[in-house]
């Protein structure tokens, strides 16, 4: 994962995509400053550092299973289902599957930017979305991925409000 990291103004990612927003008038570049947000706001990263690290965590190369449970763990309802930066979710899974899956997702927005990472566990199957222009149908285009993906026709979708 040589192109992630955190950002600060003494580490600015290089090649770095610049985020705009849909505006009355027309598209505006907003104003990418996110060395001041703490936590997963101030990191950086590309679509395929994204997937090395997510196959790692099946592979069980970067944490241990207890580890993963509590990250992908999100029996608390009451914080809606969310684990330790996972919310959890069942997913409709391709045909032939009677019974869901689980889904780990998390997404973010922040200053025109956009993100989305979905990790349907059960197939193997993750959709990554990084885009730089607020806002976008991004959940949208992620279960439409998932959906082409595991065969799964519009017609036979059962809706949720979860993916």
């Amino acid at each position: 994962m040589n192109l992630s990291g955190v950002e600060r103004k003494s580490n600015y990612p290089i090649n770095r995509a610049k985020g705009y927003r849909k505006t009355t008038f027309g598209i505006k570049n907003e104003e990418n400053i996110v060395s001041y947000a703490l936590g997963t706001g101030d990191i950086f990263s590309t679509v395929e550092d994204l997937y090395k690290w997510d196959q790692a965590l099946y592979e069980n190369r970067l944490l241990s299973q207890e580890s993963k449970k509590l990250l992908f763990d999100g029996e608390n309802e009451e914080f809606g289902n969310y684990g330790y930066g996972f919310r959890i979710a069942e997913y409709q899974r391709g045909k032939g599957n009677m019974k869901n899956g689980i889904l780990m997702r998390h997404g973010g927005t922040m200053d025109g930017f956009m993100s989305n990472v979905h990790r349907y566990s059960d197939d193997k199957l993750t959709v990554i979305i990084l885009g730089n222009m607020r806002t976008f149908p991004i959940r949208q285009m992620t279960r439409e991925l998932k959906e082409i993906v595991l065969e799964i026709k519009p017609e036979d979708r059962i809706h949720s409000t979860h993916e």
